[in-house]
């Protein structure tokens, strides 16, 4: 997809605020399964390839860190170059799932490390 390198360090060198939306990704990240009609938001991002990456993260994690929302929003909120994470509430238990995602805090270190090592590795791709 479109490269977005840089972006997160520009903002903290003016000490401008990073809004995160569509966290979950359209679906993709909140399901096993990507809904029919979802939407990319950057330039040459294909479903299918976020779809895999999704399944590569939580082959990885498992449910060790809540479900697929749950871990979603916590690797968000742990981010401290974020500013505001918007999850985008499409029924009245999303608000419960994001509450309680907030609550549990940010994904330990451990978890991270290893995001970041599938990161590094595109994903197995």
């Amino acid at each position: 997809g479109q490269n977005l390198t840089g972006i997160i360090a520009a903002a903290r060198a003016t000490e401008t605020a990073v809004l995160a939306i569509r966290v979950l990704a359209g679906g993709i990240i909140a399901l096993p399964k990507r809904p029919e009609r979802v939407s990319m938001m950057t330039k040459g991002t294909d479903p299918d390839i976020e779809e895999t990456k999704a399944t590569a993260v939580f082959r990885r994690l498992g449910d060790t860190y809540g479900d697929r929302p749950t871990t979603g929003i916590r690797f968000a909120v742990g981010c401290d170059d974020i500013s505001t994470v918007l999850v985008g509430i499409g029924a009245p238990f999303h608000v419960d799932t994001a509450l309680a995602a907030e609550q549990a805090g940010a994904l330990p270190d451990a978890a991270v490390l290893e995001l970041e090592k599938l990161y590094a590795g595109n994903f197995g791709l």
